[in-house]
């Protein structure tokens, strides 16, 4: 495999671009990314293009259209003959009929969800374009997932390999990982998902296991000894509440972005790590720069400036005020701007970063460079309005919000990369720092939700008369309601 690489390093032309099309094609059609990965072609044709070998952008059009139409053929091909190549005599001691009828189910269940994450995921790539085929997807939702993953998934892996240069192999050996553990996480989710559904039958192997392990002795022992501990615990992963599961995944990503946050803000201190990035990936973006993107770029900008998202959480306040009547959602995207301004303000004059060389500036800029306030207040304000919006929505309504909020955020980050405004580590941990506040907001948002939910409950119980008597207490029980009182 490493004379294979070298070999591919030493090429240029039509040649790397047809490798760089044609791995990424067969990875899901014939299965070749079970041997060879496509992210290491799509690095290796980055790699290239940094050295001049090859136009960048000959590498971006060759990766992406050959991921997507190697998904589609292996849509075709699992559509056409999936089910008898499952059927072959070696693979039916490993493939069981309901094994994969729950494969299936969970891809007609998902819906094109799973055709664009699984192009992230190591395995998953070469599998779900078949099995989606088996499922009997339709084409028109099977295509643009394909596209979306497809386009996303090239261009990151290209441009990782441009921007490491000599680096690469450190930069393929994290993807594959990265790969790798994306795939475990999938695994193990879809393991515990399967046991906690047939947990609640009593019937199933699971159920029986449960009811057997809560009435041994140590079972119970934890349970007279921690009740309230046990409690908290089960409660944390509840749903349909707003102290249960939505404030777990709140708090858990809150203690990630403040962790990213902090990890940022060292290596920019001591230059290292990640900061050490920095000027390479300015230089990418400076090297690729033309009119009509240098245009684009000063427009969106404009959507993590605080002259265009005070007016919008204005608006977009008092229409949440007059939809829901309550004033928590209302003033919560102000807070999550004005706090994002704030603490960026305040990290600014800590930190004291310079922003990068004047010279290479498209625009007017000011002020310490890290971290980014544009980045922060484009994620805090648009995700904030993204998740007071979706309340009561479909599953699919919410995904579309929370995504174009995503999108919103990214590119603001990456105008202010093409603009020369600021360094990669300071988008970073201005999304980090967004990430964070807004954490903050929504579990003191989940907290009042609770507490008023609480307050509804008590002030909808009976009030007992007062001198009523009860049930017990003298007072005639009642009829049942299939009989007549005797005349």
């Amino acid at each position: 495999m490493t004379r294979l690489i070298e070999h591919i390093l030493h090429l240029s032309g039509w040649v790397a671009l047809l490798i760089v099309f044609a791995v990424p094609a067969l990875e899901a059609s014939l299965f070749l990314g079970f041997v060879f990965p496509g992210e290491t072609a799509l690095i290796l044709g980055g790699v290239l293009a940094s050295y001049g070998r090859v136009s960048l952008w000959a590498v971006l059009i060759a990766g992406i259209s050959g991921a997507i139409i190697g998904d589609s053929v292996g849509y075709l091909v699992g559509r056409e003959y999936g089910r008898r190549m499952l059927q072959a005599r070696p693979l039916r001691p490993f493939l069981k009929p309901q094994r994969i009828e729950r494969a299936e189910g969970y891809l007609t269940r998902r819906g094109g969800r799973a055709v664009f994450f699984g192009r992230f995921t190591a395995a998953l790539r070469v599998l779900v374009p078949g099995l989606a085929g088996m499922a009997r997807m339709r084409y028109r939702v099977f295509l643009p997932f394909n596209v979306a993953g497809g386009a996303i998934w090239g261009a990151v892996m290209v441009l990782l390999g441009y921007i490491a240069g000599a680096s690469w192999k450190q930069v393929a050996r994290y993807a594959t990982q990265v790969g790798i553990a994306l795939f475990v996480i999938v695994v193990l989710a879809l393991i515990l998902g399967h046991l906690l559904r047939t947990a609640r039958d009593p019937q199933s192997w699971a159920g029986r296991q449960v009811a057997r392990l809560s009435g041994s002795r140590p079972a119970s022992w934890l349970r007279a000894r921690f009740p309230g501990q046990l409690g908290w615990l089960a409660a944390r992963f509840q749903t349909g509440v707003p102290a249960g599961f939505a404030l777990t995944v709140a708090v858990l990503t809150l203690a990630a972005c403040a962790s990213s946050l902090g990890s940022l803000t060292f290596s920019v201190v001591h230059h290292i790590n990640s900061a050490r990035f920095d000027p390479r990936v300015l230089s990418f973006f400076a090297g690729h720069r033309s009119p009509w993107l240098t245009s684009l770029a000063k427009a969106l900008t404009w959507l993590g400036s605080g002259f265009v998202l005070w007016p919008v959480v204005i608006a977009a306040g008092l229409g949440l005020w007059w939809w829901r009547r309550q004033w928590l959602p209302a003033v919560l995207p102000a807070l999550s701007l004005a706090g994002a301004a704030a603490w960026c303000l305040l990290a600014k004059g800590l930190v004291g970063r310079p922003r990068p060389p004047a010279g290479g500036w498209l625009g007017a800029f000011d002020g310490w460079s890290y971290p980014s306030q544009h980045a922060a207040q484009a994620l805090a304000t648009w995700g904030t309005l993204a998740l007071m919006v979706m309340a009561g929505r479909s599953l699919r309504t919410r995904t579309l919000l929370m995504t174009g909020a995503a999108l919103i955020a990214f590119v603001v980050g990456l105008t202010r990369l093409y603009l020369a405004a600021h360094w990669m580590t300071d988008v970073l941990a201005g999304w980090a720092l967004a990430g964070a506040w807004g954490c903050l907001l929504i579990i003191t948002y989940l907290f009042a939700q609770r507490a008023a939910t609480a307050t509804t409950e008590r002030e909808a119980r009976p009030a007992a008369r007062p001198g009523a008597a009860g049930p017990g207490e003298g007072a005639p029980a009642p009829l049942p309601a299939d009989r007549t009182a005797p005349g």
